[in-house]
């Protein structure tokens, strides 16, 4: 077991691509819900009053939150394949 994690952290030390992924993946989720959350929290229609823009502020704030998700697995799997592609590179 400890051999497999010495791996992964002399892996991913090495492997600025896989990093940097991470990093854009935990921004981009983290600013996709803020901006989710920013631009639905006074969300109110005049014609469907306070009751009937809540549930489609709530749709609009679950789009945000598939969007913040696909992006976060997005990138996962770009900094997956950097690490694999640095593993083969660095452990033959």
């Amino acid at each position: 077991m400890r051999d497999w994690w010495d791996e992964f952290v002399i892996v991913l030390s090495h492997s600025g691509r896989a990093q940097v992924a991470i990093l854009l993946g935990l921004f981009f989720f983290v600013g996709v819900l803020t901006l989710g959350h920013w631009v639905t929290h006074d969300f109110e229609l005049q014609i469907l009053g306070p009751e009937g823009s809540a549930s489609i502020a709530e749709a609009f704030r679950g789009r945000y939150e598939k969007v913040a998700l696909a992006s976060l697995i997005g990138f996962l799997s770009v900094a997956i394949q950097a690490y694999r592609k640095d593993r083969k590179r660095l452990f033959g």
